[in-house]
């Protein structure tokens, strides 16, 4: 993919105004880098995408109005064996309406593609205004977020078992986010998110075992 125009005319500028253009960072970015979920049970992790500016630097976001376009995919990159966490056999994602188009919409509601193993799902969002695009919100000093939709992941019985999983770019060979204002392509400015997928017992499970145990030897002492 062709680098963004501003990249190339860094490589022609001094030092310090190309260090200047990176105080802006754009990365897909999962609710949490670790989530732990029940034995045999499906959870929905909320991803992002996430603007942070420091220094002097101005938003891309609020200076494009917003994007008009965002593509993402996410890929189990780890473990592989038969008992890593998957996709939801329903679907691996579900995107977000706040500011793009909904499945009802013929034209430029979302695509989705979810592989057939359940190990990498993809999804490519279009906004819904045709006065400009989807800004987000403000999350703190110097962050901006879009909700893009909530990853659904199911993990089987082992406890402790880990998976990873990573969002990134939709396509390679595409450009998939892209600003309102100018069409600028961002595909390459935005560093990958990472998720590790944790199974852990289910709450009051520990409890359960406790009082059962008790009771067990309540009834050794009455024998």
């Amino acid at each position: 993919m062709k680098l963004p125009t501003h990249w190339r005319l860094c490589a022609a500028l001094t030092v310090p105004v190309c260090a200047a253009e990176g105080a802006v960072t754009l990365e897909f970015a999962f609710a949490q880098g670790t989530a732990f979920i029940a034995p045999n049970s499906t959870a929905e992790i909320p991803l992002y995408l996430r603007e942070t500016v420091t220094g002097s630097d101005s938003s891309i976001l609020l200076t494009e109005q917003g994007v008009a376009a965002v593509g993402v995919r996410v890929t189990r990159t780890s473990p592989a064996g038969p008992e890593a966490a998957l996709f939801a056999a329903g679907g691996g994602i579900v995107p977000s309406t706040d500011g793009f188009a909904d499945l009802s919409d013929p034209l430029f509601g979302p695509l989705i593609i979810n592989s057939p193993d359940r190990t990498s799902t993809a999804m490519l969002l279009f906004g819904s205004s045709f006065t400009q695009g989807v800004m987000g919100s403000v999350e703190g000093p110097g962050i901006r977020t879009i909700l893009l939709g909530r990853v659904r992941i199911s993990v089987g019985a082992v406890e402790g078992q880990a998976t990873v999983f990573t969002a990134g770019d939709f396509a390679d060979d595409s450009s998939d986010t892209i600003t309102w204002r100018s069409f600028d392509v961002l595909d390459d400015r935005i560093r990958p998110g990472v998720l590790e997928v944790v199974v852990t017992p289910a709450p009051g499970a520990g409890l359960a075992l406790g009082l059962g145990l008790l009771g067990l030897r309540s009834a050794r002492r009455r024998g």
